[in-house]
């Protein structure tokens, strides 16, 4: 993931863009390590008899945790989404953010928002309530953010001048 996260800038045709997003960047990069290297560390342990996967689900334990951790770092992603510059690697990649720098810009600030929302309810409830529910609430505010993600890029750019558009007699 690493080797993998150290090319994309390199091949990316919007590399300027992706390196002007170098926060919002290294932010994915290192919330992506840290939540696979945590998911690696507990498969360890299952092997090595410490920590019992099967039953994760009677305990409080690892389900809390990774509630945390993934609400932790929805929560501080959506902080850093609306400093994110158009490229073809990270963010909302609809056809209308990807042709429209102002649907890219507005839809970015809002799914920053919900993010924030989402990362921050889960984190709270799986510090407050059963940790199941901390996951139903990361699942579904996540569902939610995405799909007025989608709808909402498709809105500004419609309404977008200056947006990029593909005419049939374009498309030779």
């Amino acid at each position: 993931m690493a080797l993998l996260l150290s090319i994309l800038p390199s091949i990316d045709p919007r590399r300027k863009n992706l390196l002007r997003s170098s926060l919002p960047y290294s932010i994915v990069w290192i919330g992506t390590f840290i939540v696979l290297t945590f998911a690696h560390m507990m498969m360890v342990l299952n092997a090595a008899g410490t920590v019992d996967l099967e039953t994760v689900t009677d305990g409080p334990g690892l389900l809390k945790w990774i509630a945390i951790l993934i609400g932790a770092f929805i929560a501080v992603l959506g902080a850093v989404m609306g400093k994110m510059r158009p490229n073809w690697f990270m963010g909302v990649r609809t056809p209308w953010t990807l042709s429209s720098d102002l649907s890219w810009d507005k839809t970015h600030r809002l799914t920053g928002w919900l993010f924030m929302l989402t990362g921050l309810a889960t984190l709270m409830s799986a510090l407050i309530l059963i940790p199941r529910w901390a996951l139903i609430i990361l699942l579904v505010g996540m569902a939610i953010s995405v799909l007025v993600a989608v709808g909402y890029s498709f809105l500004v750019w419609k309404n977008d001048p200056a947006r990029e558009t593909l005419v049939p007699e374009d498309a030779d």
